[in-house]
C-alpha cells in the first residue's frame, strides 16, 4: 500500500512536470514486479531520490573513511531510520491546543507514534542485506535466481520483509493516512455489521 500511495502520488507530479514542459525521472523503478534481491531493491529500485541522497550524504563518506562497504551500509540504513524516524514525528505530531482543534475536527484523530520503530525496520532491512551477501551464494538460492521469473523472484523478496512491515506501516494505520488517501485511491475495508 505504501507503494501505491507514493507511486501514485509520484505520477501525477510527473504528468503535472510533463504538462508543463519538463522532463522526469520516475524516483521508483518497478520495485514490487522487477526486484531480483534485496540489494536490487533497495539499491535500485525503491526510492531512487532518497537512495541516491543517502548514497552521496552517507554510504560514500562512510565508505571513504572506513574503507568497510558494510559498514557503509549500515550507516546508509541507521541514517534511513533516522531520516524516518524524523518523519514520523513530524507527520503523526500531536497538537495539544484546543483552539486548534476544536478549529478543525480532523486533528482530533491525531496518534502518538511509538518512536524507534523506523529504527528498527531500517536496520533489519539491513541486517537482511547482510545475510543476503552471508547465503546468496548457496545453491539453493543460485537456483531460485535462474529458475524463477523475476516477478516470482520480486514477491519472494518482498514476502522476507513481510514479518516486519507492521513496523513501517502500523503508525499510517493508526494515523489516518490511509483512510485519508482512499479518496484518491479505492481501498478494501472491512465493513462491520
Amino acid at each position: 500500500m505504501t507503494y501505491l500511495m507514493l507511486n501514485f502520488g509520484n505520477s501525477l507530479l510527473e504528468l503535472t512536470m510533463t504538462i508543463a514542459g519538463y522532463k522526469t525521472v520516475s524516483f521508483m523503478n518497478h520495485p514490487l514486479l522487477l526486484s531480483a534481491s534485496p540489494t536490487g531493491c533497495w539499491a535500485r529500485r525503491w526510492n531512487r531520490v532518497v537512495q541516491g541522497l543517502l548514497k552521496r550524504a552517507i554510504f560514500k563518506p562512510i565508505r571513504k573513511i572506513s574503507g568497510s562497504r558494510w559498514i557503509a551500509v549500515a550507516g546508509t540504513f541507521l541514517m534511513s531510520g533516522l531520516l524516518h524516524e524524523y518523519a514520523s514525528t513530524v507527520m503523526f505530531y500531536e497538537y495539544t491546543d484546543d483552539s486548534i482543534v476544536s478549529f478543525n475536527d480532523q486533528l482530533s484523530r491525531v496518534y502518538n507514534p511509538t518512536m524507534g520503530k523506523m529504527m528498527i525496520f531500517f536496520s533489519a532491512n539491513g541486517f537482511i542485506l547482510f545475510l543476503e551477501e552471508a547465503i546468496g551464494g548457496f545453491t539453493l538460492f543460485q537456483w531460485i535466481s535462474r529458475t524463477f521469473p523475476t516477478p516470482v523472484i520480486s514477491l519472494l523478496v518482498v514476502a522476507i520483509v513481510l514479518p516486519i512491515s507492521h513496523l513501517f506501516t502500523a503508525d499510517w494505520i493508526h494515523g489516518g493516512h490511509f483512510s485519508d488517501f482512499s479518496l484518491a485511491l479505492p481501498l478494501i475495508v472491512h465493513v462491520k455489521e
